[in-house]
């Protein structure tokens, strides 16, 4: 087994902090539904922020093969579009965010590239793919940013999210007690 240069208990200790934190995240971002229709608001929502930000970022919506939605902003390279199928794909296969994949790696000291099980042409252990599950069905798409660091990355698609699980819990209790009144 190939493993990476030893952590301080310290910096082991703030590692397991963010990986639960991260876990945390992934369980509450949990959405009630996902559907072509959302994957473009949710991807338009992206592009509003980072343009509002002049991010120079690609932003991307698949599930499996099927590109969703795709946009690559204003100072945006040819290159994030690779790395945005690395990130995805590592978020598809391990069913995690990237970010969640990298810490975890890290903090078992672990190279799955030099062990060869993550492959550098195929997956990218970089944060910014986040997974998007549904309810009663689990992962159904991946959300990926690629243009800033690996740590905005993710928390720009994380927040966004977060931000669509939030409404779309509101809006099915708000119908709920819609129908429970009527």
């Amino acid at each position: 087994m190939t493993s990476m240069a030893p952590l301080t208990d310290e910096a082991r200790d703030r590692m397991f902090a963010a990986i639960a934190e991260h876990e945390a995240e992934e369980r509450s971002a949990t959405l009630v539904s996902f559907t072509q229709r959302d994957a473009w608001e949710l991807g338009a929502r992206v592009v509003r922020k980072c343009l509002e930000e002049s991010h120079p970022v690609t932003i991307d919506i698949r599930c499996r093969s099927q590109i969703l939605f795709h946009a690559a902003l204003p100072g945006a390279r040819p290159d994030q579009d690779f790395w945005i199928a690395k990130k995805a794909a590592l978020a598809e296969r391990m069913a995690e965010s990237s970010a969640l994949v990298t810490l975890r790696m890290r903090a078992r000291g672990l190279d799955p590239v030099a062990m060869g099980w993550l492959p550098t042409d195929r997956y990218a252990l970089a944060g910014g793919a986040f997974p998007l599950r549904v309810v009663s069905a689990g992962l159904v798409a991946v959300l990926s940013a690629s243009g800033l660091s690996s740590d905005e990355d993710h928390r720009l698609v994380a927040d966004a999210v977060s931000q669509l699980a939030v409404e779309q819990s509101d809006r099915d209790v708000r119908g709920s007690t819609e129908r429970a009144s009527a």
